[in-house]
């Protein structure tokens, strides 16, 4: 089965002549956008196998932001540019494409980068799948141990951190009142040290008072699940105060969270802190 390809290109003859030679080449070419938006509406559209993308389109839109929209779906791409410098490059570099294209290009070179590009994708999801199965098999084993929560917590966090790497992590039980919630979590302190902090430990880092946090306690009855960048990071109404206020002390920009509601009503919400911004996007 032929693979679909969408392309991003908004110098319209360029763009032709892509449709052209990878049509000839076997591929689908689902749609042609010439701008961000355009490409965010065929990625949720047509969910293309594949995506040529031009790192810079007219106006304010950018490759860069369409990449991260790619890279979510799990969908490789290849960029394209016209400027190979080093600016340019190292923009490219952190929405880990899967090839760089400098225009004007031959037709042989970009066939040949597509078909290393899909290969690369093939055999990264292979090894995801591997690595995913044998997380769950450790973390699996960690739940059953016998050995102290906060113990477990912390053998937890280390099987997570090569998969989901983060500064903080904080386990937040939420009681069926909403109006407390129990923070405790490890920060990271070396390549595999980690400092156990709760209230307790915060306030004696921060330099706070008992009252600084509990007068402050009510958090919102909302759970939410995702990733939160910049500011936003200590504005979000599903947290309790002892998460903004940790957001604030370690210098954190960003954060995943997932929220699971357990058997009894109560939720126990997991947030990944990072200091980096776009770690997670």
């Amino acid at each position: 089965m032929s693979k679909e390809i969408l392309i991003v290109e908004d110098e319209f003859i360029v763009a032709n002549d892509l449709r052209l030679i990878l049509t000839e080449a076997g591929y689908k070419v689902t749609g042609i956008a010439a701008s961000a938006n355009e490409a965010h509406e065929l990625i949720l559209k047509d969910k293309p196998d594949m995506a040529l993308l031009d790192i810079r389109l007219e106006g304010n839109s950018s490759g860069i932001e369409i990449a991260r929209s790619l890279r979510a779906e799990n969908i490789p791409f290849v960029f394209l540019s016209a400027n190979s410098s080093q600016k340019v490059l190292e923009e490219a570099k952190e929405t880990d494409p899967y090839g760089f294209l400098v225009k004007p290009f031959r037709k042989k070179d970009l066939l040949i980068t597509l078909d290393i590009a899909w290969y690369r994708h093939e055999q990264n999801t292979g090894a995801k799948l591997r690595q995913e199965a044998l997380l769950q098999e450790k973390l699996r084993k960690t739940s059953q141990e016998a050995s102290a929560i906060d113990q477990r917590l912390l053998k937890i966090v280390r099987q997570l951190q090569p998969s989901v790497p983060f500064d903080l992590f904080v386990s937040a039980l939420r009681e069926l009142d909403h109006t407390s919630s129990t923070d405790k979590g490890y920060l990271r302190i070396g390549f595999d040290e980690y400092q156990f902090i709760s209230k307790k430990e915060l306030l004696t880092i921060s330099g706070l008072k008992e009252h600084d946090i509990s007068s402050e306690e009510r958090i919102d009855s909302r759970m939410e699940s995702g990733v939160t960048r910049g500011a936003a990071t200590t504005e979000s109404p599903a947290r309790s105060s002892l998460s903004k206020i940790m957001t604030q002390v370690f210098g954190l920009q960003s954060y995943l969270s997932l929220s699971v509601k357990l058997q009894d009503e109560r939720f126990v919400q997991y947030f990944f802190y990072s200091r980096q911004e776009n770690v997670y996007t």
